[in-house]
């Protein structure tokens, strides 16, 4: 074992700068190939997509009166980061305070389809329930099993 390190240090040794670089370079390369440092260039097309490509962005909750009536103006984007066009299913909004669900309303969506890398601006307006401002909770509806 001692004789073979030996010989290797004799011809590392001998090396110019350049070929000592590219042999250090060519070892690297190795072991992270098989550390796996390749895998995430193989038997992926892309970055993994999440299951649904919509995304709720840019979310406002703005207290108002309207006519004697406290409400709550909810302002948000709907993005798909997706390449293909999706439908566009309603939106969930839920009034929590302290864990306790205060209301929920329905969104209808600004369209009924979405385009790939395209985004729709949404808005409601939901009665205010009172008290401190509660917490927005924002969701896609989905259909109900039910309906099929």
């Amino acid at each position: 074992m001692a004789l073979l390190l030996q010989r290797t240090e004799r011809a590392l040794s001998g090396l110019s700068a350049d070929m000592f670089s590219a042999v250090v370079a060519l070892l690297f390369l190795l072991v992270f190939g098989l550390a796996g440092g390749f895998s995430m260039f193989l038997g992926q097309d892309g970055p993994v997509q999440s299951a649904s490509p919509l995304d709720i962005t840019h979310v406002t909750v703005t207290p108002q009166d309207a006519n004697g009536m406290q409400v709550l103006l909810i302002n948000g984007i709907v993005e798909n980061r997706g390449q293909g066009g999706v439908p566009l299913p309603s939106i969930r909004a839920e009034l929590v305070r302290e864990g306790m669900l205060l209301s929920s309303a329905m969104i209808e969506p600004p369209v009924v389809h979405i385009r790939g890398n395209q985004s729709h601006g949404f808005s409601a307006r939901v009665p205010h329930p009172g008290g401190n401002m509660p917490e927005l909770k924002l969701s896609f509806a989905v259909e109900d099993a039910s309906r099929s």
